[in-house]
């Protein structure tokens, strides 16, 4: 099968869980994306998932989440239940994601996490004001990690990041997901607003030690 894009799926799009739900194997569920984007973070990992009511249990992890041209826009991952059984809220793991990390396994026998290294605070319309920004889009440096890509670059704590390798931040989760999606080894110009001048520097993105 082959992976479909994950950036054209809608939500109330028709999709398909496969699986082997309570080791029923070859089981399809149907159902729509309810949700893009859903955000779920740990200390040292970041994701964002499809959110779909097609009917996921415990057995369906790791089966496709695919849509009505057969493409796989998703692996399915996880529910959210208070019964231990499907209540039409379970997440997949969008396709590029998946396609990103095989790849990295099938080339480097490992997954490899990009690193910028930046600590990222909250900008809201309150701080955008405070630091006199024509709006809250963007991701706020709060402090540079020594001997990082970004403090190679010479980004400061203040700036705001507006621009990642050409695209446009909406805000700190943004980043870290262009971050995340990121070549190691790569050179990406970022773009920040510091002290109403608007700055490129070019960064040089490499693996977390």
């Amino acid at each position: 099968m082959s992976f479909g894009d994950p950036a054209k799926g809608r939500v109330g799009q028709l999709v398909f869980a496969v699986g082997n739900p309570f080791g029923l194997q070859e089981t399809i569920t149907q159902g729509i994306i309810s949700a893009r984007e859903r955000l779920f973070f740990s200390e040292t990992a970041y994701n964002d998932f499809f959110q779909t009511d097609a009917a996921i249990n415990p057995g369906n992890s790791g089966g496709p989440l695919v849509n009505i041209r057969g493409e796989i826009v998703g692996i399915n991952n996880f529910i959210f239940s208070q019964s231990g059984g499907s209540q039409g809220i379970g997440f997949s793991i969008p396709s590029n994601t998946v396609r990103r990390v095989l790849d990295q396994i099938l080339e480097h026998g490992r997954v490899l996490r990009p690193q910028l290294g930046v600590m990222l605070e909250e900008l809201n319309p309150g701080v955008a004001g405070q630091l006199g920004l024509p709006d809250d889009r963007g991701a706020l440096v709060g402090g540079v990690v020594p001997g990082s890509p970004a403090a190679e670059a010479g980004l400061q704590s203040g700036d705001v990041i507006r621009k990642f390798d050409g695209k446009e931040i909406r805000d700190l989760f943004d980043l870290r997901k262009q971050v995340a999606a990121a070549k190691v080894d790569k050179e990406v110009k970022v773009q920040v607003l510091r002290a109403g001048k608007t700055v490129e520097l070019p960064v040089m993105i490499r693996e977390t030690p």
